[in-house]
């Protein structure tokens, strides 16, 4: 989302496509589909593309610090993590009249502290950082589907279809993610659920738990807490209580007034469990709430760009 972002905002500035430089830095976990999806993406946006491998930088930094690369442990993931923060830090230093790193890092990302310290977690500028995960995908398949390239349309598509990964970690033996985020962290469609009605609606937690038991049931304990505390959590929940009924439709309503107020119509008798699960309600909107955010980005990236003479840029 990040060069969609910083192509946009370039096009509103009236200044070329190839002023924003995409800078993908393949390493130990990167797979042929990431590498060949970036490339493909950016060159479409009209985006200058550097392909920097950083493999033998960081094979370098292992030396200097005595770091076996067979130990595949936390070091192994942060190094490769921060050199691809320097060479994009000194990057966009290199630009003629200096340049602004744009970030990538989202709001689901910074949430559950997966990102890097002094890595992917700093940018000069980080256009995700009010967005979570689902609302990063939700822009960029209203893009892949509103755009006359096909070209972008399909690499955006099978972007989206990708696992989400930081590709830190060797990929398997055919090649394929082997690193997957949600293993890890759980599934974002629960995290930013969470997130919204916590964060924007300041609901107390064991409300969102009710809550998000009625939108997901089963899912919520299965998914995102160890077996020995299943019990427990369970038994807050609404499920099984003579005023279980009640709850759910008090629920229902609030969520439904939730989503009204970003102009998604929903229809009182399918109640909240079925529109809650939709990635596309999750943090609030429809698809065609994806273009204002497209453009409310776009535009803050305007703000900052407009102060860089011509023959500097950006680099995503």
């Amino acid at each position: 989302l990040a060069v969609i972002i910083c192509a946009e905002a370039v096009k509103m500035m009236g200044l070329p496509a190839d002023y924003v430089t995409a800078v993908t830095m393949p390493c130990f976990g990167t797979t042929d589909r990431t590498k060949s999806n970036a490339i493909i993406v950016s060159e479409q946006l009209g985006a200058t593309v550097r392909v920097i491998d950083i493999g033998e930088s960081v094979m370098q930094h292992f030396k200097d610090i005595g770091h076996d690369p067979e130990n595949r442990n936390v070091v192994y993931e942060n190094s490769q993590a921060r050199e691809r923060t320097q060479i994009l830090m000194d990057v966009a230093n290199g630009f003629a009249d200096g340049g602004i790193h744009v970030g990538t890092e989202d709001m689901s990302e910074f949430a559950d502290g997966w990102c890097t310290y002094n890595g992917d977690h700093i940018s000069m500028y980080d256009v995700n950082a009010g967005s979570t995960k689902t609302m990063v995908q939700m822009v960029v398949r209203y893009v892949a589907e509103t755009t006359d390239d096909k070209v972008l349309a399909k690499a955006l598509l099978d972007v989206l279809d990708t696992p989400v990964s930081p590709e830190l970690l060797p990929p398997t033996r055919n090649g394929e993610i082997a690193q997957k985020s949600e293993d890890s962290v759980g599934p974002y469609n629960l995290q930013d659920f969470f997130l919204y009605y916590l964060v924007d609606h300041g609901f107390a937690p064991e409300k969102v738990l009710r809550l998000a038991d009625i939108a997901y049931g089963d899912e919520v304990a299965a998914q995102l807490l160890p077996p020995p505390l299943q019990p427990a959590v369970q038994a807050l929940l609404p499920a099984g209580r003579p005023d279980a009924q009640r709850l759910q439709l008090l629920a229902a309503h609030r969520l439904q007034h939730a989503v009204r107020r970003v102009g998604c119509p929903v229809s009182g008798d399918r109640g909240c469990a079925e529109v809650i699960a939709s990635s596309k309600i999750v943090m609030g909107g429809r698809a065609n709430f994806a273009r204002p955010l497209l453009i409310f980005c776009a535009g803050f990236g305007k703000i900052l760009l407009r102060y860089i003479p011509p023959g500097a840029g950006t680099a995503a």
